[in-house]
C-alpha cells in the first residue's frame, strides 16, 4: 500500500491471505514468514482461520507481504480486497530486490504488473489497456498473484470474474530476486 501527500488508509487494508483451507498456494504460512519484523494483527476466524492483517500507521510504506523474495520456482499469493471505492488505486506486481517497494511505482524502473484505469507497468513503461487488460476491482474481490521466476512471468486473476492476466518480465530491467508489491492507495476527495 502507498502513501502520498494527500492520501490515506482505508479502515481495512488489503488482506494477505495466506494457507486457506483448498487452496494450494505456495504462500509461506505466518509463523514462517520470513524477514518478518512485527507480529501481525490475527483477523482469523473459524472459517478462516489463517487471515492476517498487517498494520499500517500513516505514512508507514512498507508491508510485511512485500519483503518475500522469490528467485525460483512458482508463487502464488491470494490477496482480498476488503474495501474498494472509486477513489482507491490499487496495483498487483513485482519489483526487483535491488529497488525498494517504498519506490512510487511510476517511479521505479523495475516495476512490473497491473493497476485501475486499465494501467499495466512494464519495467519503467506505462501501457493502457496492455494485452487486452481491463481492470475490474470490487470489494470482496480474490485475487491470485502468481510469480514463476523460471519461467520469468506474472499472472493476475481474479476469482470473481475467472479472467487472468499475463505478463513476461525482462529481467535485464527486473532482475531475480523478485519481491512482491502489492499496494491500495485511498486518495482524499
Amino acid at each position: 500500500m502507498d502513501s502520498v501527500q494527500g492520501t490515506n488508509f482505508p479502515d481495512s487494508p488489503i488482506t494477505a491471505k495466506n494457507k486457506i483451507p483448498g487452496n494450494n498456494a505456495t504462500t509461506v504460512p505466518y509463523p514462517e514468514y520470513p524477514n518478518w519484523n512485527n507480529k501481525p494483527q490475527y483477523n482469523g476466524s473459524s472459517e478462516d482461520p489463517y487471515q492476517y492483517d498487517t498494520p499500517k500507521k500513516y505514512g508507514d510504506h512498507s508491508e510485511d507481504h512485500n519483503k518475500d523474495r522469490y528467485s525460483s520456482g512458482r508463487h502464488t499469493l491470494r490477496f482480498k480486497v476488503d474495501q474498494f471505492k472509486p477513489n482507491t488505486s490499487i496495483v498487483f506486481g513485482v519489483v526487483s530486490k535491488n529497488q525498494s517497494t517504498d519506490t512510487p511505482i511510476r517511479e521505479n524502473p523495475t516495476f512490473y504488473g497491473w493497476a485501475d484505469n486499465n494501467a499495466v507497468y512494464l519495467g519503467g513503461d506505462l501501457k493502457y489497456n496492455h494485452n487486452g487488460y481491463k481492470s475490474d476491482f470490487k470489494s470482496g474481490d480474490m485475487y491470485q498473484l502468481l510469480i514463476d521466476c523460471d519461467q520469468e512471468k506474472l499472472r493476475l486473476k481474479n476469482e470473481r470474474t475467472d479472467i487472468s492476466y499475463e505478463l513476461e518480465v525482462d529481467t535485464t530491467k527486473c532482475s531475480l530476486p523478485w519481491q512482491p508489491n502489492v499496494r491500495m492507495t485511498v486518495h482524499n476527495q
